[in-house]
């Protein structure tokens, strides 16, 4: 595990905790998330974690309408995580550094991705068993 993996589970894990059981405070985070990934100077730099993190809002989203709950709280809770640490600009490695600055986002992110490969293939099966892989 990372030092930003590690720092992103103890500053965010109760606060992702608490936010993964109301569904209204999820759909602002979802929302949150949603603007800050359709910044040009965001997206061009997210790499594979883009696509990973588009899974993620696309599940939580989902969850939150009762279209998905084969989903355990702990998976919420992961994607919580990255989702907090992404949205916070001063984290080990600020955002505004234009060069590196998101690097430890996606690592955050892909460290979720990585933890969740499973629930994420399962989520994006039944997806497509709905017709909505490409709705985000």
């Amino acid at each position: 595990m990372s030092k930003a993996t590690k720092f992103a589970e103890k500053r965010h894990g109760k606060k992702a905790e608490s936010i993964a059981k109301d569904k209204e405070r999820l759909g602002a985070l979802i929302g949150e998330a949603r603007e800050k990934l359709n910044k040009e100077e965001v997206k061009g730099r997210m790499g594979e974690a883009y696509e990973t993190l588009l899974a993620f809002l696309r599940l939580m989203k989902a969850y939150v309408k009762g279209d998905y709950r084969s989903v355990g709280i702990g998976t919420i809770v992961t994607i919580v995580i990255a989702i907090l640490y992404f949205l916070n600009p001063l984290d080990l490695i600020p955002d505004f550094l234009f060069a590196v600055g998101l690097l430890d986002d996606v690592s955050v992110i892909m460290w979720a991705g990585k933890k969740l490969v499973n629930e994420i293939d399962e989520f994006r099966n039944w997806e497509k068993s709905q017709g909505q892989e490409s709705e985000t």
